[in-house]
């Protein structure tokens, strides 16, 4: 696996914790599935129009 390093300004990264937190996730699933979903989001619309 690929490591990406993302800098966010503190509250976003305390967000993420929290959600990831709140999920059972660790932050990287967190991340990893939030993308998966905005690809998803953005593979239906280009099949919308």
């Amino acid at each position: 696996m690929k490591t990406i390093t993302l800098k966010t300004q503190d509250d976003f990264f305390d967000q993420i914790g929290k959600m990831a937190s709140d999920q059972n996730l660790s932050k990287s699933v967190l991340i990893r599935k939030a993308i998966q979903m905005y690809q998803k989001q953005l593979t239906d619309k280009k099949m919308v129009k």
